[in-house]
């Protein structure tokens, strides 16, 4: 059957309006290919009512064909509509129908309610030869027309052909050969309808075929703005007829246009290549020889917009890296308002959310840290004004508060070893009381027991020990009164008998008395050589009641094989020595008890032998001693590395009543 005698097949595209340049091109090779095909943007016309159109074009439809991507399955509207009506109409359909046809133009879900029919992907190589297949076997269905298609693009000798017959065509055009010009056009239209250069050169041969002269030919192509052949036709012209009338002037003016035309289509290729600046320059051209050039395509406003937005990013990135070098820096501040006009200029843009709450978290830290040092300055301020009105226990609180705080905190003024001193003074002093008033007690007692000598003895030791304490019970007077009275009494003691006794109670009193004076200007009582043993040490017991200072008078280590191990040898010097009350060394394992100790000498970690002993020489430990009280001393840690060895401790004992 001839294909003349067959209608054409009537397909009716479904589309998202987002997908319009995608299901243009569609709609192109389907008229190609001889199909009826329904697009509203080109079969709808002024005034129709597309409410009603639509749904007739669905309803005359053969094959509807509904294109898919991800706008169109998302996208709320009327393409929602449409295929709703294809959809209504299918159901009417016999079963087995070539009617609906999902045509996904991009990798997308096809929705629920299409997965019934088979889909074709077009944006596959062979999708579109698929789809042709679909609809030849529809239209032999409906006894409709297909033309031939191979269901590929054009061949190279097709392309060949058609180029060899614009080519002749316009041979023919420029030689004024009107009827072979519209000759080879037309068969080029024949096999390509849609040739726009073969269409406009057709109809340009037909106007010219009825036009007398190469002037008119000029004319038309001037106003189809076609310079080229313009220029041919008004240099021939010129070359037939330099002076005749202004063409010396259009052929100026179609050369300047021709080179307006040639700079705005390279202005077009970097366009489409984004070579923004590129193209800011080719209209700086453009408008030096036509101010007022169009831009129908508005490429200089989109140009001039793109190249703005790239100099705007290139500041956004040089403001970025500004605030990465000052977050490197530590300059928070700064870094930060970088970050917020970044952030002004364009949200999100690269880490700048991220980056801006590390920001706001370290100066959090600063001011945190801030008013800890704040905190920490009032605090030590109010210390000092504790020490100054001698609270030592509240300035001791306030100390150990910024330790708190500030577990690193230097103390400049050395206020806590202040406080600690005048605490432990106090404490001693406190002792010392304690001390005195037990004597005074066991004096009265000894009053009450009518040990009257006793008694005197007990004061006059307390009274050396301190010359202000209050007699409230009287006890010297009483004991001395006591003790003249029971020598008047003693009839039968002699005369030198009572002589001998008082001289004897006078020299223990001067005996007393100046050992005393002595004591408490801080005497030295005796020298201490502490064996390097460290099971026995050495043993000192208290003659009077009192403070007793331990200093350190030096140190004598004993040799050393350091040739003993036959590992690396790290020499560290070190001298320790721990007294305890009492008469024995506490341990603590295989170790001395250094919590039990009533104090300790150390120097550690040392290069040398002297260094060690240079470093706790001269330091010094005072301690109140009740008479008849035991101090034990022993040597500790001596020169360490891999072992111990210890040498001889020598310290000097002092004396004082404060």
């Amino acid at each position: 059957m001839n294909i003349d005698e067959k209608r054409a097949l009537k397909v009716f595209l479904c589309h998202a309006s987002g997908d319009k340049p995608r299901v243009r091109d569609l709609y192109k090779r389907l008229i190609h290919e001889g199909i009826d095909t329904w697009l509203d943007q080109e079969r709808l016309l002024p005034g129709q009512d597309w409410r009603v159109e639509i749904p007739r074009a669905v309803k005359e439809a053969d094959v509807v064909v509904v294109c898919l991507s991800n706008k169109s399955i998302t996208k709320e509207g009327y393409i929602q509509t449409e295929i709703k009506f294809a959809l209504d109409v299918a159901e009417e359909k016999p079963d087995g129908t070539i009617f609906l046809i999902p045509a996904r133009i991009e990798d997308c879900p096809v929705p629920e309610k299409l997965s019934r029919w088979q889909w074709v992907d077009l944006f596959e190589e062979n999708g579109y030869a698929r789809l042709l297949a679909s609809l030849q076997l529809r239209a032999a269905k409906v006894g409709a027309s297909l033309s031939t298609s191979t269901f590929t693009d054009e061949d190279d000798e097709t392309e060949h052909r058609l180029d060899q017959y614009y080519t002749e065509g316009l041979a023919a055009f420029y030689t004024e050969d009107w009827n072979k010009a519209c000759q080879k056009f037309r068969l080029i239209l024949n096999e390509r309808p849609n040739h726009k250069n073969a269409l406009e050169k057709l109809e340009e041969a037909e106007r010219r075929r009825d036009m007398a002269d190469l002037y008119s030919q000029a004319a038309e192509a001037i106003k189809v703005e076609n310079w080229e052949t313009a220029i041919q036709a008004l240099s021939d012209l010129l070359k037939r007829y330099p002076e005749y009338k202004d063409a010396a002037q259009l052929l100026k003016n179609a050369l300047k246009q021709k080179q307006l035309g040639d700079l705005y289509f390279e202005a077009r290729k970097l366009h489409q290549a984004e070579k923004w600046q590129a193209v800011v320059k080719v209209f700086d051209q453009i408008h030096a020889l036509e101010p007022n050039h169009p831009d129908p395509d508005g490429l200089l406003p989109h140009a001039q917009k793109e190249a703005d937005e790239i100099k705007r990013l290139a500041e956004l990135n040089q403001t970025y890296s500004l605030a990465l070098r000052e977050m490197d820096l530590g300059h928070w501040q700064e870094s930060r308002q970088l970050l917020e006009k970044i952030h002004k200029s364009q949200t999100g843009y690269l880490e700048t959310e991220r980056l801006l709450q590390k920001v706001e978290d370290e100066l959090k830290k600063q001011e945190d840290q801030t008013q800890r040092i704040n905190q920490v300055n009032t605090l030590y301020e109010q210390a000092h004004g504790l020490v100054r009105a001698k609270s030592w226990q509240k300035a001791q609180e306030k100390i150990r508060e910024i330790r708190r705080l500030d577990g690193e905190f230097e103390d400049k003024d050395m206020l806590l070893e202040k406080v600690n001193a005048a605490l432990a003074q106090e404490d001693q002093e406190a002792q010392k009381q304690n001390q005195l008033a037990e004597k005074y007690a066991n004096a009265i007692r000894l009053l009450k027991e009518e040990k009257f000598l006793e008694a005197l003895t007990e004061w006059e030791e307390i009274h050396t020990l301190d010359p202000k304490y209050p007699d409230r019970q009287w006890v010297q007077r009483t004991a001395q009164r006591k003790l003249k009275e029971l020598g008047k009494l003693t009839k039968k003691t002699s005369t030198w008998e009572r002589y001998a006794l008082w001289i004897l109670a006078a020299l223990l009193v001067v005996f007393l008395t100046t050992a005393g004076i002595i004591l408490s200007n801080g005497t030295k009582i005796t020298t201490m050589q502490i064996p390097s043993s460290r099971n026995t040490g050495l043993q000192y017991q208290a003659p009077v009641s009192g403070y007793y200072t331990f200093r350190y008078a030096g140190s004598a280590f004993a040799a050393y094989d350091l040739n003993a191990f036959s590992a690396p040898i790290y020499e560290v010097w070190s001298t320790t020595t721990v007294c305890f009350k009492g008469t024995e060394v506490l341990w603590g394992g295989n170790d001395l008890n250094y919590t039990a100790a009533l104090f300790a000498f150390t120097s550690e970690n040392y290069t040398t032998e002297a260094l060690a002993v240079a470093a706790a020489e001269g330091k010094n430990k005072k301690v109140y001693l009740k008479r008849g009280d035991w101090v034990t001393c022993v040597v500790g840690d001596g020169k360490q590395d891999y072992g111990d060895n210890s040498g001889e401790i020598i310290l000097e004992v002092y004396y004082s009543l404060k």
